[in-house]
């Protein structure tokens, strides 16, 4: 497999691809079993780190979706070269003014005029557990199971042609389980 110089299969190159793509599609299940997807902003928060923040309204179907169908997400990016990034995770919501305060960028007064003292304003946190990647000719997975504070180990499973299936392996830090 040939790997362009920006996607070396590891979570810091599909990170700083992440840092140039501000929308993604953020996919729920419906209280009738569908999946439907509504575009987010990650409003310049682009630390990317296997966790993501998007803000949102507490009466929102986004919000209904998580909370009482099920906290399963996918966020869906797509960038240029051909760039395609799946990120499978947990979500939950936020409705600490500190942690939101956290997030804030002035930008986003345009759809929370009052800032983190809107009325209903909530933060949807995102904490991925598999990254899927695709660029041209290019695939790969990343798992991000049990994310903790630790050291990453990338481990390859097999080599298949011109795939290269990645296992990311967090070891917790002592004192951790």
């Amino acid at each position: 497999m040939t790997q362009s110089s920006a996607l070396k299969g590891d979570l810091a190159s599909v990170a700083q691809l992440l840092r140039k793509l501000d929308i993604c599609m953020l996919t729920t299940r419906t209280a009738r079993g569908l999946l439907t997807s509504r575009p987010m902003s990650n409003n310049g928060d682009v630390e990317y780190d296997g966790n993501s923040y998007f803000f949102s309204y507490e009466d929102s179907s986004v919000i209904k979706d998580i909370l009482k169908e099920s906290p399963q997400v996918n966020l869906g990016f797509e960038g240029p070269k051909h760039l395609y990034i799946s990120v499978s995770g947990r979500a939950r919501i936020i409705r600490s003014k500190t942690t939101m305060e956290e997030h804030w960028l002035p930008e986003l007064k345009r759809w929370f005029d009052q800032g983190i003292d809107t009325p209903g304003i909530v933060m949807i946190h995102v904490k991925g557990s598999r990254i899927k990647y695709w660029q041209q000719e290019d695939q790969g997975e990343i798992r991000l199971k049990n994310w903790v504070s630790g050291s990453i180990t990338i481990i390859p499973l097999s080599i298949l042609g011109k795939f290269i299936l990645l296992y990311i392996r967090i070891r917790k830090l002592r004192g951790f389980t």
